[in-house]
């Protein structure tokens, strides 16, 4: 009989559980420092930049690393693109999202132990909220919007024949990037309920309506993650491998 450690769907949820506190851990700790300098007077004015960066450089890597074993979701609202899909089972999808909800408190809280407090602190503390200026639904629709972006290059770069170049987690790491640059602005870019859940049972109060405003960091995520699920482009079921394009032949190369 198996053990426990043998069994693939308990060795697909301690990855999304070490893989979400990986991602916490690393994003949370360099979105506190670096912003910080500008919070605190300074004119660091690359900060967003090198953030987003980070974000998907991050993801990519992770996804590199355990997309193997778990597929590599780390987020909620991926993980309800395939189940609306019918691409993953129920059971499987709700130890995956309580792995990385658990995952990301821990790797978000790792990130507050390891932090200078002043900078934590000054740094947002690397909660999500709505920014001077911004309507609740402009950050709602704008991550709505980005979500769906990020789960249909997920669910697009699950196909196999793009697996087999395996370009796949640069492309997801390069959309994480692309939503970070474009919603940094407006609301700090959640498109993770998992990412937004973590930060805030971290950051221990409500200083910047990061609780109040969750909800903003949950509906967005989660409809857009769903829409994404819905496009019929998607679905598997009605796509069999003669069906996946070919790679085309380099000029010179072709028979």
């Amino acid at each position: 009989m198996p053990s426990l450690y043998e069994s693939p769907l308990y060795r697909a949820t301690i990855a999304e559980f070490m893989g979400s506190g990986l991602f916490l851990f690393t994003v949370i700790t360099t979105a506190v420092n670096y912003p910080a300098d500008q919070a605190l007077g300074g004119a660091n004015l690359l900060a967003p930049i090198g953030v987003a960066t980070v974000f998907g450089v991050t993801i990519s890597t992770l996804a590199y690393t355990f997309g193997d074993v778990s597929g590599a979701h780390l987020n909620p609202a991926v993980t309800l693109g395939f189940l609306v899909r019918k691409s993953i089972e129920p059971t499987r999808a709700a130890l995956y999202v309580t792995a990385q909800l658990l995952g990301a408190i821990n790797g978000a809280c790792l990130a507050r132990l390891v932090s200078d407090w002043d900078l934590y602190d000054a740094g947002g503390r690397g909660v999500n909220y709505v920014t001077h200026g911004h309507a609740l639904w402009q950050a709602l629709f704008a991550e709505i919007v980005a979500t769906a972006f990020l789960v249909t290059v997920v669910l697009h770069v699950s196909y196999l024949a793009t697996k087999q170049y395996g370009h796949g987690p640069l492309a997801i790491g390069g959309a994480v990037l692309v939503c970070h640059l474009a919603l940094i602005p407006i609301t700090g870019t959640s498109i993770n309920p998992a990412r937004s859940i973590g930060a805030a049972v971290a950051s221990g109060s409500n200083a910047h309506h990061q609780w109040s405003q969750i909800w903003i960091f949950l509906a967005g995520p989660l409809v857009g993650g769903a829409m994404a699920g819905l496009n019929p482009l998607w679905d598997d079921r009605a796509r069999t491998e003669a069906d996946l394009p070919q790679p085309t032949p380099a000029p010179g190369l072709a028979a």
